[in-house]
């Protein structure tokens, strides 16, 4: 209970720093490089961002994709290890 609350109030704390920034920008991709367990998706997703969840952790891989699973951003993102990612220009 009191990691819970403590993880809330982390998060809002720096959703309190992110979304001024976000607030002018329509859309687009982000990635999220150090994804952890994908938190950030939840509120993203809503702004209208497509997300590309990426984490050293294969762990936190797992954990992002199984969050995403039980939520409404299932189709919206998808999760890799940017050391198995390619760049295309």
């Amino acid at each position: 209970m009191i990691q819970n609350l403590s993880s809330e109030q982390y998060n809002d704390n720096w959703w309190a720093h992110i979304s001024p920034l976000l607030g002018e920008i329509k859309g687009g991709r982000i990635l999220e490089a150090g994804c952890g367990t994908g938190r950030w998706a939840e509120k993203l997703v809503p702004m209208g961002f497509d997300l590309v969840l990426s984490d050293f952790s294969p762990n936190m891989l797992t954990k992002a994709t199984e969050h995403a699973a039980n939520s409404d951003t299932k189709k919206m993102f998808s999760s890799k290890s940017l050391t198995s990612a390619t760049c295309t220009a």
